[in-house]
């Protein structure tokens, strides 16, 4: 089972401050109304070659878009917040040194 973080544990304080986020626009962020979803029946976009897309291989990105959200959830997700990580992660995390 996944533990969950306090939601305020995933915003870095430095980059609220850099982004002019104010305390009470991340209540806001950090507390969305409630969403009850469709129960899984909104399909994926299908592959749009004008749409923006980030710098990957096509075939890299068709793939992707083809995974179902468990999967991408599994494989892509972080437990750890970054605004518990010290610096020098959170460097490596971005491809710095």
């Amino acid at each position: 089972m996944i533990a969950f973080a306090r939601a305020e544990s995933w915003v870095d304080p430095e980059v609220q401050a850099l982004a002019g986020i104010s305390d009470e626009e991340l209540q806001k962020f950090t507390n969305p109304p409630e969403y009850t979803g469709q129960g899984g029946t909104v399909p994926q976009p299908e592959y749009n070659p004008d749409g923006y897309h980030p710098k990957m291989p096509e075939e890299t990105l068709k793939a992707l878009i083809k995974m179902p959200d468990e999967m991408v959830a599994k494989q892509f997700s972080e437990p750890r917040p970054p605004a518990l990580m010290n610096k020098k992660e959170r460097a490596k995390k971005r491809g710095g040194d």
